[in-house]
């Protein structure tokens, strides 16, 4: 019996202080569950929404833990800025699921020097035909971008009707 309290006191001391311990280098955020972080208070639907509540408690830049991940939470345009000028910040997390996916290919989830060079390719060739910031072919290819785009998302859903 005693061996049993003793036990059920040394675990919640052992909760309590593990909670209330908190490597002050971390960034300012919410506590975190050991496992799924703060998944399970994430909106689903619009996760965007809970983090713009977070940053009226803990300001422009805080931490979170996205699974074991720890994420920065960057929600000031001039610090974003100010981030991404640093090449450290420009590598993807290392997420399972994506990085099977993708293969770390894509302008989205490319590692930074494969990122640059495509970034790079597709500025250039945005340029040749006529997608400067100030220029008069600017109209047409939109308009042909966008068309291309529609085509695309059309042949998608009538591949994935079809596969259904």
């Amino acid at each position: 019996m005693i061996t049993a309290l003793s036990i059920v006191i040394t675990t919640i001391l052992t909760i309590l202080l593990l909670v209330n311990f908190r490597n002050k280098k971390c960034l300012p955020g919410p506590w975190n569950l050991p496992v799924i972080g703060y998944l399970h208070k994430l909106d689903p639907v619009a996760p965007y929404l809970t983090l713009t509540k977070l940053v009226q408690t803990y300001g422009p830049v805080y931490g979170i833990k996205l699974g074991s991940i720890n994420v920065a939470v960057i929600a000031d345009a001039k610090i974003l800025k100010k981030v991404l000028a640093i090449d450290e910040t420009l590598e993807r997390p290392p997420l399972y699921m994506i990085n099977t996916a993708f293969k770390h290919k894509g302008v989205a989830f490319a590692s930074v020097d494969l990122w640059r060079e495509q970034r790079k390719f597709l500025a250039i060739f945005l340029r040749t035909v006529g997608a400067a910031k100030v220029s008069p072919n600017k109209k047409a290819c939109e308009e042909l971008i966008k068309k291309h785009a529609e085509k695309f998302v059309q042949t998608v859903k009538s591949k994935a009707c079809a596969s259904q």
